[in-house]
């Protein structure tokens, strides 16, 4: 989780979460989590995911590859 330095409180208070979130912020919140599953089930895209490091010896050639 990323560290944030505010330079007011006010602006410190918009970055707060939503304790008691109403039905829009919890619609948003599915939408998101039902698209993440939907992306990590998609066959084309776990195809272009390699595992590990590869190495190139120039842009270009990494560039090719997809």
């Amino acid at each position: 989780m990323p560290i944030y330095k505010y330079k007011t409180f006010k602006e410190a208070e918009c970055d707060l979460w939503i304790m008691h979130p109403d039905e829009k912020s919890i619609e948003k919140a599915l939408n998101f989590i039902v698209f993440g599953l939907d992306l990590a089930k998609s066959s084309e895209m776990r195809k272009k995911i390699k595992k590990g490091f590869t190495l190139y010896k120039t842009l270009e050639e990494s560039n090719d590859e997809y």
